[in-house]
């Protein structure tokens, strides 16, 4: 975000970090793992969606990011899709929180510090990159047995 752009709930989370735009909202949060556009309406759709779905539905916003789109839309349709979607199975979320921590890094090996504060941007990308929902969820994941990775 630029300096001069305000501050505003995330319309996904409700953490900070939206950019507002006449009737297009470019929100940027790590808690949905980095920028997407979200209109008021899919906003008011989205505001009524539990932890569940809107982990399912930054999952899909993540995965729109590594397949080459730098400013994934959530439209009513994705909303709908991540409602139907099946979630990650706990090898699969251990597997992408992996992922993201190694994207945190420059080189294997290096130490990463973080907290379980949801404040904590780390933490807050480690949840969404692991489609957690609360911050046990990711402490597990950091016990699974590495066997299936």
């Amino acid at each position: 975000m630029t300096n001069d752009s305000p501050e505003c709930p995330c319309p996904i989370w409700g953490l900070h970090g939206t950019i507002m735009s006449n009737s297009i909202r470019e929100g940027c949060s790590d808690r949905a793992g980095g920028r997407y556009i979200i209109t008021p309406e899919v906003s008011d759709i989205v505001r009524g969606c539990d932890d569940a779905h809107k982990a399912r539905l930054t999952t899909m916003l993540i995965d729109q990011r590594r397949q080459g789109v730098e400013l994934p839309e959530v439209t009513p349709q994705l909303v709908e899709d991540a409602k139907n979607k099946h979630p990650l199975s706990v090898y699969e979320r251990a597997e992408r929180l992996l992922q993201y921590f190694v994207s945190k890094t420059d080189r294997v090996g290096q130490s990463l510090r973080f907290n379980d504060d949801i404040n904590n941007p780390i933490f807050q990308g480690a949840m969404a990159w692991s489609e957690s929902i609360d911050s046990k969820q990711v402490l597990f994941l950091l016990r699974v047995p590495n066997k299936k990775r």
